[in-house]
């Protein structure tokens, strides 16, 4: 249970949370999109799964570990194609907190901070790492599903949408968020003992998951066309249906980034750990200085370039988890 709120706190970054990403992927396709809720929730079970039985049977202790024994000779390059990627998935959820505390608050410093307590959370080891997603996720997902249902009580309108159009995209949309979740599954999957809880963490994680996008999308189905209009979907939906809880789901969203966070740094850090001669600290220093650079080049330009392309890099691991032995 522990391990599988752990990906969901992880799974709702700053996209997520924001509903710009469940606007582009699922809403904007309308019945196609209810559809595709449905593939990206078997999609991501099922890689959840396969990742978790594959970590588990190589015996992996981070990510790289993982990457280096079903890759066979392409290890080296997966291990640095997805260390690459998870930098500028750390960066994309600093350069959100920046850009959050400066429009909610008027104030800089937001993804230095955010930077700060990730370092202090991960010194603190993997138990307060699943401690703090364990807490944190209830909070994340009721913040978001209720605003979300209360609008789409009032009636919902789904739009016609193309099929194939609609099913690329959930087909895109699993795969890149089945990428980043490499990092958690490879890291912690120590923490199950039997192939049951194996598929039992990856079949609840993603049934929250695959809720959560239904609830959302209803909700934002709810709205006008100008719904499609807004950059934080979520937040404007929020604003016009329960506008009193508005300062709640900016913590929300601020949570999102920083579950999401965690997750990304610990894993490169468990991964410097283990193969360099670095210690915690020093590792934490490092990537989360990394991270830090990332985040300067602003938190729009990273998710439209980033996004894309782990996408495509998480279909291809997806089929070389499933037809690679391990060696």
């Amino acid at each position: 249970m522990c391990l599988s709120l752990l990906y969901v706190a992880a799974f709702i970054g700053a996209g997520f949370a924001s509903g710009a990403e469940i606007q582009a992927f699922f809403v904007e396709h309308g019945r196609a999109g209810l559809f595709g809720i449905l593939v990206s929730t078997i999609i991501l079970a099922g890689g959840s799964g396969l990742v978790l039985s594959k970590a588990m049977e190589v015996s992996a202790v981070s990510y790289s570990d993982f990457l280096y024994k079903i890759g066979g000779g392409s290890g080296p390059v997966l291990d640095g194609l997805y260390s690459l990627f998870s930098v500028v998935g750390l960066g994309v959820m600093l350069a959100g907190c920046e850009s959050l505390v400066w429009a909610s608050f008027g104030l800089r410093g937001g993804g230095l901070v955010t930077a700060s307590l990730v370092g202090l959370l991960v010194y603190r080891g993997a138990d307060t790492v699943l401690s703090f997603g364990q807490i944190l996720t209830p909070f994340m997902v009721l913040s978001l599903a209720v605003p979300s249902a209360l609008s789409a009580a009032r009636g919902v309108t789904i739009p016609e949408g193309g099929v194939s159009t609609g099913i690329a995209s959930a087909v895109l949309y699993a795969s890149y968020n089945l990428c980043f979740s490499i990092g958690v599954w490879a890291t912690f999957h120590r923490r199950l003992k039997s192939n049951s809880q194996v598929w039992s963490a990856a079949v609840f994680g993603n049934t929250v998951v695959g809720a959560l996008l239904l609830t959302a999308s209803a909700g934002l189905w709810s709205r006008d066309t100008a719904a499609a209009s807004w950059e934080m979907p979520m937040l404007g939906l929020v604003s016009e249906s329960v506008q009193a809880f508005t300062p709640v789901f900016r913590c929300t969203l601020y949570t999102s980034m920083l579950t999401t966070a965690l997750a990304h740094c610990y894993a490169m850090v468990e991964r410097l750990v283990q193969q360099t001669t670095l210690n915690s600290i020093t590792a934490s220093a490092v990537v989360l200085g990394l991270g830090l650079l990332v985040a300067a080049v602003g938190f729009g330009s990273l998710v439209r370039l980033a996004y894309p392309v782990i996408g495509l890099m998480g279909l291809a691991l997806l089929f070389l988890v499933a037809g690679r032995r391990s060696v």
